[in-house]
């Protein structure tokens, strides 16, 4: 296993510019900013700053899931590669669609419950390779290593639903990993880990910073900055008394849009209490925020319905860290 620590020789261009950056769940209600941020290859930007600051908002905002409030994020030419969007920036994430999202920033939410699609461990480390249409045999080398690395192996044909908080983290962390995204962004990846289930996740995100990738890690474990030699990035709450210019007028909530293309949903639920639409065109949902540590992860899990035979989500348990481990809090 690579040292966390080893850094790569230098790093690269910046991935993700924001400059002057409001970012917000509630039109024209700033959580954070304005903001200046450069997210680079080869680079861990660490997101800090107490409970309610707006940093998982800002996370969110960056991996293109939510609309800036005010400022601009723009990818880099060697991000975009050959995309094109239907309307927007072509150099805006939030522009883009599901899959091009997929191979270009991947997230990890804050809740593993919110992105859960797959009826078994294996099917949902398989849902972001199928959706590239990589070939059986390179998406059963992805999932054999990812499974044997986040020691899911004897939980292959599980239902995810079953798993514990912890085991959820890893799978959702392993999801993400599969389709190698360009720029990965993850909000409290190792909480509720155990010493070593904790050091394998520092380990695979310091092998993809250190080839190449560039990282946003939103947390409250100094151990994890520490660990990944991370720039820190200390996020307070937005002063509602500012003058901030906001690019988006006073209105509702803003869901984040879905991480997934299309035909990997199932059908939205009517009854979900937020809904609009995607820059592809798919439906989007939100549990209603009252604050930033309220989660938007409603886009991708339950909120479609969980698998038949599924455990109701918080049947198991979820978010604890097991004696000896690495307890984080949520942002």
């Amino acid at each position: 296993m690579p040292s966390p620590q080893a850094r790569a020789a230098g790093l690269g261009e910046p991935l993700l510019t924001a400059r002057g950056l409001v970012v917000g769940r509630t039109h024209g209600i700033p959580a954070a900013g304005p903001l200046d941020v450069d997210v680079r290859g080869g680079e861990v930007l660490g997101i800090t700053g107490r409970n309610g600051a707006g940093k998982s908002t800002l996370a969110l905002t960056l991996a293109g899931l939510l609309p800036a409030h005010g400022g601009e994020v723009t990818a880099s030419a060697t991000l975009v590669g050959d995309l094109r969007v239907r309307r927007g920036r072509v150099d805006d994430p939030f522009a883009w669609s599901s899959r091009a999202l997929l191979t270009r920033i991947g997230t990890v939410l804050q809740d593993p419950e919110h992105q859960l699609l797959g009826r078994t461990v294996r099917g949902e480390l398989e849902v972001g390779p199928r959706a590239l249409g990589l070939p059986d045999a390179e998406i059963a080398r992805r999932v054999d290593e990812l499974l044997q690395r986040l020691r899911l192996t004897a939980l292959a044909e599980a239902n995810p639903y079953t798993l514990s908080g912890g085991q959820k983290r890893r799978l959702t962390v392993g999801a993400m990993l599969a389709t190698r995204p360009r720029v990965m962004v993850l909000d409290e990846p190792t909480f509720g880990q155990d010493a070593v289930t904790w050091a394998e996740i520092v380990a695979l995100v310091a092998e993809v910073r250190d080839d190449g990738a560039g990282v946003v890690v939103v947390t409250h474990d100094d151990a994890v900055l520490s660990a990944l030699s991370a720039r820190e990035l200390p996020v307070a709450p937005a002063d509602l008394g500012s003058q901030l210019r906001l690019d988006r007028p006073f209105g509702g909530e803003t869901c984040p849009k879905s991480t997934v293309p299309p035909e990997s949903r199932a059908a939205p639920s009517a009854s979900e209490p937020c809904v609009g639409s995607t820059a592809d065109g798919a439906k989007r949902r939100v549990d209603r925020p009252s604050g930033d540590e309220n989660r938007p992860g409603r886009s991708v899990g339950p909120a479609f319905g969980a698998p038949p035979g599924a455990a109701p989500p918080g049947a198991a348990p979820s978010g604890a860290a097991p004696p000896g481990g690495t307890p984080g809090a949520t942002s």
